[in-house]
């Protein structure tokens, strides 16, 4: 069985985002993220990285202080890059991308590096 590592892509695309993911914003690398897993889990290749990427996600939540993990990663670290309250009953998550201006997505990218650095260093 052939296998990769999540985080080896991650580092990559860090260095020339726009370049892998075709737009230098936040948007684009979770979209790109989503599709290459996607791929791989699709051609029975498997993601041998330490820790598990699929932790990611709880982790965030709790690093972040979000109540829940069910809107994705992605949507959590937009959502705190553009510090919205999402504790207001009215919140509405679907409209999130449509508010996020591009310097809240640049504010994501950064925050979503910095934070697969902490992961992977405190789960390791």
């Amino acid at each position: 069985m052939k296998k990769y590592n999540i985080y080896d892509l991650l580092e990559t695309i860090s260095k020339r985002t726009a370049m892998y993911t075709g737009q230098n914003n936040f948007r684009s690398i979770s979209s790109f993220i989503g599709g290459y897993s996607y791929a791989m889990e699709e051609l029975g290749i498997k993601d041998i990285a330490y820790p598990p990427f699929s932790d990611f996600n709880d982790w965030v939540k709790i690093k972040l202080g979000f109540k829940s993990s069910v809107p994705g990663w992605s949507n959590l670290i937009l959502c705190s890059a553009m510090g919205l309250d999402t504790d207001t009953p009215s919140f509405d998550w679907e409209e999130l991308e449509s508010k996020a201006t591009e310097v809240a997505q640049k504010k994501a990218t950064k925050l979503f590096f910095e934070l697969i650095d902490e992961f992977k260093t405190k789960n390791a």
